[in-house]
């Protein structure tokens, strides 16, 4: 039953991602769309009791993220971060032999069918489902959803620097273009160290940290800058390998 947990999970993940590139809370709007596209995904499995029972538990999450969301007290990275845990634990409930949630039989023959009509339909009637899915989990668990665990780490230890928009006294105060530029070297940062270790290639590893360290050379100078890059790298760096072992390892054999 690993092909439909990876199915479902992936589902999840590409709605969650553009939702939670932003610090900001989600808006009502985004959210709803997200769950209608992972309502719509459902279509693959066959319409018995299974599919019925997650379709009850992707609204049930949907609707509980957004109250998570709207919350004011705690961790907002936290929070996203325990709500994806609790995906994680459903969907694998829901993916177990005894529900027995399954694809629509003829699904691969629609596939086929489809490339008739449409040229990359083609490649959806041969390609190899298991890799693919796989792999595309690790790709977005290593994007924004590894950055939320890198985050709440960081808060916990008071080692984030000040937010865009608050007070600037402090050494570690960023401007918001300097933040966003910071999170998208990160996701990057991470998607590359994925790619390395899945093909063992560990001696690249090196080759990323140096580039981050040199784009940063002169900021290393401040100290509370310098201790706060190194933990952010080194957690990055590590969730992202643990990620790619773990496909590589587990989901891939």
């Amino acid at each position: 039953m690993i092909l439909p947990f990876l199915y479902l999970l992936n589902a999840v993940l590409l709605t969650r991602l553009p939702l939670l590139l932003r610090d900001g809370r989600v808006r009502r709007q985004p959210a709803v769309v997200a769950c209608v596209v992972q309502l719509g995904a459902l279509i693959a499995f066959a319409p018995d009791g299974p599919v019925a029972l997650a379709g009850v538990v992707i609204v049930s999450l949907s609707l509980l993220g957004w109250r998570v969301e709207r919350k004011e007290q705690g961790s907002l990275p936290t929070r996203r971060l325990l709500m994806l845990v609790l995906y994680f634990l459903l969907f694998a409930i829901l993916c177990s032999p005894s529900l027995n949630l399954r694809f629509r039989e003829k699904l691969g023959e629609l596939a086929t069918a489809g490339g008739a009509y449409f040229f990359p339909g083609i490649f959806l009637g041969t390609m190899h489902w298991r890799p693919f899915l796989a792999y595309l989990l690790g790709i977005l668990l290593s994007l924004n959803e590894a950055n939320l665990l890198v985050r709440c780490v960081i808060e916990k230890f008071i080692y984030r620097p000040v937010e865009p928009g608050k007070t600037t006294g402090s050494p570690l105060a960023l401007g918001k273009t300097e933040y966003d530029r910071g999170r998208l070297i990160g996701l990057l940062e991470r998607l590359l160290i994925f790619f390395f270790v899945m093909q063992n290639q560990f001696a690249t590893l090196g080759f990323v940290v140096a580039a981050k360290g040199i784009a940063r050379f002169k900021e290393l100078e401040n100290r509370d800058f310098a201790e706060y890059f190194l933990i952010g790298t080194m957690l990055s760096i590590v969730t992202a390998g643990a990620i790619a072992l773990l496909v590589k390892n587990v989901l891939l054999p």
